[in-house]
């Protein structure tokens, strides 16, 4: 590499609460940018919790994982508090000599990630993921009632995370404008696509998987967690609502988390039981060359916290036609009536008849797939990976230091505004 390509490479820390062993969306996301980063010759460090289990350790070229002693949280399956300082850390980084911080998640490391670019004197980058304001969400704390009062907090909360950056990213134009209506305001906001690499996936096994679940052409799909805010209770409905007017169609879904016992019983109740697979998790390194994807006609969520769902995209880039609710980011990633179809939220009836629609009739099918081809596209990693280049070094360039940038007090004012107005988000 010649000098002054070198001196033309990044170096990016980047900081989240959620990583392996958990598999989500966070961290396909992540590792997805990271892996394509790395591949340009970037230096790239990733800052995530220590778990007390045993399990292969991410790794890949170019990439290096600090882990922090973290203690496991109860009110979450495999999420961990993580130390919110760690001066080997700010050693490693500082040695490193890190030009970008860029934080995933507004938690623990997220504060750690604030402190290290003031420490280090970086630009600092948030990407928001996760709608921790929404009912369903706070659901998960079972301490509490998700009262307006507690979603207005929350989005208070967040905002002394993606208020102190340089620049604030999410996947979806609907996530932003939501963001500054509940009061984020920092320098800069963009929307930049999670991104997906078409080339990690292998469908060769699809036949073998079709085979082995005994798939007859008419399977819908989810992946993802089983727990509140995905209404599975709700997609598992609509699905049984179709399974009454076709005798052929499945449901597999992929994935586990703090509701599964619930759905066991939903699905203990129906008649149509032995029509339902559950796979449990799948590591998604496993998944990707599974054959799940290329297996299944129809990818399927009900929904209605979502940014831009990673499972979505890989549904897509697969070929999957994909029905989902008209909520937050979902309907600016199917063109409704053409690539998917968008129902109204919980209305399972609307769900059930689109399913038939599609899977009964193979027009429908093949000109809906061609154009879910078609229209994943402009999600592929190259184009997201050089936004992300761009971005940083713009912000590398433009730097005045952490002093100017850093918001050391929010404006209280703006919280009393944020506790004391009614929520848009109905109270549950």
């Amino acid at each position: 590499m010649n000098c002054e390509k070198k001196q033309n490479m990044l170096k990016i820390a980047y900081f989240t609460d959620t990583f392996y062993p958990q598999i989500n969306g966070v961290v396909s996301s992540l590792v997805n940018l990271a892996r394509s980063l790395a591949d340009k010759g970037h230096t790239i460090y990733i800052v995530a919790p220590k778990v007390d289990r045993e399990f292969e350790e991410f790794s890949y070229p170019g990439i290096t994982v600090l882990r922090i002693a973290s203690v496991k949280a109860s009110f979450y399956e495999d999420f961990r508090w993580a130390k919110i300082m760690s001066l080997r850390t700010y050693k490693v980084l500082k040695d490193a000599e890190i030009n970008v911080i860029h934080f995933e998640t507004p938690i623990g490391l997220g504060i750690m990630a604030i402190n290290m670019a003031r420490l280090i004197n970086t630009p600092l980058v948030g990407t928001y993921h996760t709608f921790i304001s929404d009912p369903r969400y706070i659901k998960h704390w079972k301490l509490f009632k998700p009262t307006v009062l507690l979603q207005n907090i929350s989005w208070f909360y967040s905002n002394q995370f993606y208020n102190r950056t340089d620049l604030t990213t999410a996947p979806s134009q609907s996530t932003i404008d939501e963001l500054k209506e509940n009061g984020c305001n920092p320098p800069l906001m963009k929307t930049i696509s999670n991104g997906i690499d078409p080339a990690i996936f292998d469908n060769s096994r699809s036949d073998d998987i079709r085979k082995q679940y005994g798939l007859s052409g008419k399977t819908i799909l989810y992946v993802g967690r089983v727990s509140y805010e995905k209404s599975i209770d709700t997609l598992v409905s609509a699905f049984f609502l179709a399974a009454d007017m076709d005798r052929e169609i499945k449901l597999m879904i992929v994935g586990h988390g703090p509701q599964m016992d619930d759905l066991k019983v939903q699905i203990e109740s129906s008649p149509h039981k032995d029509r339902v697979i559950l796979t449990g998790a799948i590591p998604h390194d496993e998944l990707v060359v599974s054959g799940i994807y290329g297996a299944c006609e129809i990818f399927a969520t009900a929904s209605e916290t979502e940014n831009q769902p990673m499972t979505i995209l890989e549904a897509q880039v697969n070929g999957c036609i994909c029905v989902g609710v008209d909520a937050r980011g979902v309907p600016g990633m199917i063109e409704n009536g053409l690539s998917g179809v968008i129902v109204g939220k919980g209305d399972t009836k609307a769900m059930a008849d689109a399913f038939i629609s599609i899977l009964t009739s193979d027009e429908k099918l093949a000109s809906m797939k061609a154009k879910t081809l078609e229209n994943v596209k402009e999600h592929f990693l190259p184009a997201v990976v050089e936004q992300w280049e761009n971005e940083y070094r713009s912000l590398i360039e433009n730097f005045k230091g952490r002093f100017f940038k850093d918001k050391l007090f929010y404006p209280f004012k703006k919280a009393g505004e944020l506790l004391s107005r009614p929520s848009e988000i109905s109270e549950e």
